[in-house]
């Protein structure tokens, strides 16, 4: 698996927390703690967390998430 591991912390927390995450990415919010335990949110979710932040005002980008 793939994961995006540039400022994962960050982004939940831009998103308003591990519950707004994990709704805006259709995925519990015991899966958004896991990620963020490990250390990286699946690569999979790029798209709707790109989208999750312009709609909240912040740029992101894909080459923001990677490292």
């Amino acid at each position: 698996m793939v994961t995006i591991m540039k400022a994962a912390k960050d982004i939940v927390s831009m998103l308003g927390g591990t519950t707004q995450t994990a709704a805006v990415l259709g995925v519990t919010p015991q899966a958004v703690s896991n990620w963020l335990r490990r250390g990286g949110v699946p690569a999979a979710y790029a798209t709707k967390l790109i989208k999750a932040a312009g709609e909240k005002g912040v740029a992101l980008n894909y080459s923001d998430l990677i490292e």
